[in-house]
């Protein structure tokens, strides 16, 4: 195999990997941080069902106010998941338009806050171990053609 093959093949696929990875130890991170995160009361200002063409996850909307400072919100928890239709509606009455809901934020960023201190980074390490089986699937395919 020559040096461009390994470069188009590698370099793509240990970045991606790498990317996913970092990002699963940040959710853990961020999971670990927020149990010592303060909380607020906080007004849902809209909630709805955000779809795209595969997924589709509740899209909550919020404002709170730390400090005399106020922030808005739609960060439901620290991952993004596409959740069934029936599950979107269950956070959904959780969070209605006008409800007063507690709000957790990261008291070095009050920007920064979410409804549920909660998120598995499961999906992003599965995503990541993909990506390298399928590079030494096609490495493997590419040895066994010569």
């Amino acid at each position: 195999m020559n040096l461009v093959t390994w470069f188009i093949l590698i370099l793509p696929a240990m970045l991606i990997a790498t990317i996913l990875m970092i990002a699963a130890k940040r959710v853990d991170r961020l999971v670990r941080e927020s149990v010592h995160w303060p909380s607020v009361q906080g007004r849902v200002t809209a909630a709805r069902i955000r779809r795209t063409r595969n997924t589709r996850a509740p899209r909550i909307d919020y404002t709170y106010e730390v400090r005399g400072v106020r922030y808005r919100g739609n960060r439901f928890s620290f991952v993004q998941q596409s959740l069934n239709m029936s599950d979107c509606r269950a956070v959904l009455d959780r969070f209605p338009p006008d409800a007063m809901v507690p709000v957790w934020y990261d008291p070095l960023k009050p920007a920064y806050s979410v409804l549920e201190r909660k998120g598995s980074a499961t999906a992003l390490r599965v995503a990541a171990a993909t990506v390298l089986v399928l590079f030494l699937f096609v490495l493997v395919i590419l040895e066994l053609e010569k």
